[in-house]
């Protein structure tokens, strides 16, 4: 059995992914009940939050020609789950990344974004830093992540995190997706 079954009802088949089977439902749906870092933070805080972070982010570095794949960067995480940065580092999961970036490539072409830019990049790492500097009251280990790519740590007093409940999380979520999407589909800027 290679498919799941999403909170929409649609039969998503992992090896055979066809744009029709993405919906930005299931998307922020899932995404809200997904805890980051498997869990081992000091509060529940979504995946969909982090995207909302990153969004918030690049909004703040003024390329809203990103915000949509701000946004949605994190979104194959929907139909596989995630696996912790470090271990998609150190281990070769050629069959895991090779779905993943089969996913990605299908969401992005429907959504007409593009989730692999410095841009993206750079957010999702400051995102990172003040996700640890406010979800690790043990932050006795050093994350050498920050040593490859220095946060823009003044982003840190500018977005605290809201740890908003799931339902609240997967609103918000899609009230900018709307937005976002109404704007660059219907031609407002």
């Amino acid at each position: 059995m290679s498919w799941i079954q999403t909170h929409t009802g649609k039969k998503f088949d992992i090896l055979n992914i066809k744009e029709e089977d993405i919906d930005i439902f299931d998307i922020a749906h899932s995404l809200s009940l997904q805890c980051r870092f498997n869990g081992h933070c000091d509060f529940f805080y979504s995946t969909v939050e982090h995207s909302i972070l990153v969004y918030d982010i690049v909004k703040e570095y003024g390329h809203d020609e990103s915000l949509l794949s701000a946004l949605l960067h994190d979104s194959a995480e929907t139909f596989i789950g995630d696996l912790c940065a470090p271990f998609k580092r150190l281990f070769t999961f050629n069959n895991y990344r090779m779905i993943e970036s089969k996913i990605e490539e299908v969401i992005q072409k429907k959504y007409k974004c593009y989730f692999h830019n410095l841009i993206i990049k750079q957010a999702d790492i400051d995102a990172l830093y003040i996700e640890y500097k406010q979800l690790f009251s043990n932050q006795s280990i050093e994350w050498n992540i920050f040593n490859e790519i220095t946060p823009n740590k003044y982003l840190l007093e500018k977005f605290p995190l809201k740890f908003w409940w799931p339902k609240e999380a997967e609103l918000y979520f899609l009230d900018i997706f709307n937005e976002l999407y109404r704007s660059e589909y219907i031609g407002i800027k």
